[in-house]
């Protein structure tokens, strides 16, 4: 239904603010968010979606991968020290 809204930006926020806080703390939540915040433009919250996303799963990859792509957006030389910390 959200993604049927133009705003992506009130898409993002009516998402953020229907997500409890168990459901917010699962990895998979977090992944989600930080999707939905980098299409609706916010590339600083997308990133610490997907940090937090690799922080409550470390092994996993789709997060590591947001982490790489979205926070080369805003500090390329951090996203990649932390990919590297996820590889080593």
């Amino acid at each position: 239904i959200l993604s049927r809204l133009k705003d992506r930006r009130m898409a993002f926020k009516i998402f953020d603010e229907a997500l409890s806080d168990p459901v917010r703390k699962l990895p998979a939540a977090r992944v989600a968010l930080a999707d939905a915040a980098y299409v609706s433009g916010d590339y600083e919250r997308a990133a610490q979606e997907a940090r937090a996303a690799l922080a409550a799963n470390p092994k996993s990859a789709a997060a590591a991968q947001r982490v790489l792509e979205y926070g080369a957006k805003i500090d390329p030389g951090r996203a990649r020290a932390d990919v590297r910390a996820f590889i080593a």
